[in-house]
């Protein structure tokens, strides 16, 4: 079983997590700013009767997929001006690979936590003949996610997601 959340620091801006093998998971609720609070949680996606069904959950084994959600709530009194342009960020752990589903869209990706881009990423690469090929990055090189949420009114919530799969190896090496 993997730890999803031992240590971990949040900031408006940015949703980190630090996840050491093996262990076990945790919902964790902070405060990120003033009035900015947000709930971390894992559900495991499983299959019931052919539909998909998300179970909260603590743990999840090597090779199952599961989903994070950050709900990102605006504490302040209703009278308060609703905040601007938050920037929701939820890092990969590296016990896991991005699984391609995020939510809301657009959504920007990021391979190394710092400079984020349009999703779904692209490189280019050299071909054999020397010409340079557009192609899309391997989802599991993506290492953090980033949305903006425009606007979130006073005692309201919104929410972030992103599916995964729990790790069987660890994180591939960058391409150049």
């Amino acid at each position: 079983m993997i730890q999803f959340f031992s240590a971990f620091a949040i900031s408006a801006a940015m949703l980190v997590s630090q996840v050491p093998s093996p262990a076990y998971a945790q919902s964790v609720t902070a405060t990120v700013a003033p009035d900015v609070q947000v709930k971390l949680t894992l559900e495991r996606i499983t299959v019931e009767a052919g539909k998909q069904v998300l179970v909260a959950t603590e743990r999840a084994a090597p090779g199952e997929q599961v989903q994070y959600v950050a709900a990102y709530t605006n504490t302040a009194a209703l009278t308060t001006a609703p905040i601007a342009k938050l920037q929701a960020t939820l890092p990969v752990p590296a016990a896991m690979r991005y699984a391609g589903s995020a939510q809301p869209t657009p959504a920007l990706a990021s391979l190394d936590g710092k400079t984020f881009e349009a999703y779904p990423l692209v490189r280019m690469v050299k071909q054999a003949d020397g010409s340079l090929k557009k192609v899309d990055v391997p989802f599991d090189e993506y290492r953090s996610l980033r949305w903006t949420i425009q606007s979130l009114a006073p005692q309201t919530a919104q929410a972030v997601k992103a599916r995964m799969t729990v790790a069987t190896a660890p994180p591939p090496n960058k391409a150049p």
